[in-house]
Parts: structure tokens; sequence; C-alpha cells
């Protein structure tokens, strides 16, 4: 499995105190949830149900990952957010991925990339690639290396277009990996 096919927006791995995504632990997330619920700040909720659900996903906890996600898309949807719907589908392909639906996961990294493209938002396309060359990399249905290599040829090159070198760095390797497979 590829798996590792590059960072999701806002997961900056454990940071102090045990805290997941930024830092933050669940109970933070929580509480700042329940916080802008009380004073109907309907972004604010969106935004901390999106990170609930990495915080879920980085505990293995997909079935809650992915009920956050999709409430914070909701959420999202109904504010018009637009980014922050393709963060949600961003997190919701992952997940399909990690529990091995892999046409349901290449259907929603498809629709966060129609809104990064529609935005220009090459960060997240970048992200998008990666993810999609791990699915066409651990697709039981059969690998398409093709695929793979022209979604972190394009990873890499947004990458280096958005200055994220670590990702970069990372989409390289991976292509040496699988060139070497």
């Amino acid at each position: 499995m590829l798996g590792n096919y590059g960072p999701m927006p806002g997961m900056g791995g454990s940071g102090s105190g045990g805290g997941g995504v930024s830092g933050m632990t669940l109970e933070q997330a929580l509480s700042r949830v329940q916080l802008a619920q009380k004073n109907g700040d309907r972004k604010n909720e969106a935004i901390h149900r999106l990170i609930m659900g990495k915080i879920f996903l980085e505990s293995g906890c997909s079935g809650e990952a992915l009920r956050e996600a999709q409430q914070a898309l909701s959420l999202f949807r109904e504010i018009k957010n637009t980014i922050g719907e393709a963060s949600c589908q961003l997190l919701a392909g992952q997940i399909h991925y990690l529990e091995g639906k892999f046409p349901l996961a290449l259907k929603t990294f498809e629709e966060a990339m129609a809104i990064y493209k529609r935005f220009g938002d090459q960060a997240g396309q970048a992200l998008v690639h990666s993810a999609l060359a791990a699915v066409y990399f651990d697709n039981p249905a059969g690998q398409d290396m093709n695929k793979v290599t022209k979604h972190l040829n394009e990873a890499i090159f947004l990458y280096q277009k958005v200055g994220d070198y670590q990702s970069r760095q990372s989409a390289i390797q991976t292509l040496k990996m699988c060139q070497g497979s």
C-alpha cells in the first residue's frame, strides 16, 4: 500500500500535549464545535468538525471520521464555502481509500479535484494527485502504473510550484519506489 501519499490539508501530525491535527485534541475540537453551535457560527463549527474528522481518522476511527466529514461538508455547503467542501471531500476520499473502497475513493477525490481546479488551488490539486496515485497503485482491480506515474508527476510539479518541498521530495521518493516495483 502506498498509504502515505502526502499530507492532508491541516493534518500536521502530533503536536505538543498529545494532540493530533495542529496539536489540537479531540476534546478541544469538540469544545470549539459546541462553542460555535452556541454562537451560531456555522463556519467555525464546520472547521472544527473537519478537524475532529481528521483526529478520528488519525486514531483509526474511520466511521466517526466519515460522520464528522459529512457533517462538516453539509455545513460548508450551507455557508457556500467551496474550498471547505473540497477539504471534506479529500478527507472522505482518504477514509474510503483506507477502508479499501477504491471506486468510492476515486469518485470522492475527483470531486475534490474539480473544486480545487475551479478555484486554482494548486496545493489542493497536488494533494489530490498524490491521493489518486495511491488509489491507482493499490487498487485490487488492477494497478494502473501509467496513471500512478501521471498523477505523481503532476503532484511533483505542483508541489514545486507552491513551494512544498517536503511533499515534493516524498512524491519523488514514492515515484522512484513505484518505478522499481
